[in-house]
């Protein structure tokens, strides 16, 4: 969470429940591995829970551009851990999916 702060400076100026921050990353992170493993877009109960914490951060006052630079950060820094506990193969995080991501619309 330390380096979402580092690397979103609106998180920290907001004062945003770091509790809040660092469960809704790892939500983001879960949802998104789990689709590229399962081959599969997020379902709508993904989706929805996707939409009701964006809407949560616009009523904070996070910037959308905020908002995926900390997914961005939090999927980072898993692609780092994996790789310094010696994961075999490309980490998960860093691997190119076949479709675009339902989440953030990049093109994967």
């Amino acid at each position: 969470m330390s380096r979402i702060h580092t690397a979103v400076p609106s998180y920290s100026e907001l004062l945003l429940d770091r509790n809040d921050l660092s469960e809704r990353n790892r939500e983001y992170v879960l949802v998104v591995l789990t689709c590229l493993l399962e081959g599969r877009d997020p379902s709508d109960t993904e989706l929805e829970r996707s939409a009701r914490n964006g809407e949560r951060r616009a009523l904070q006052g996070v910037s959308q551009v905020a908002v995926i630079q900390s997914f961005r950060t939090a999927a980072a820094a898993l692609a780092e851990q994996d790789q310094r506990r010696g994961a075999p193969g490309r980490p998960v995080a860093a691997r190119r999916p076949r479709r675009s991501c339902a989440l953030t619309g990049e093109r994967r």
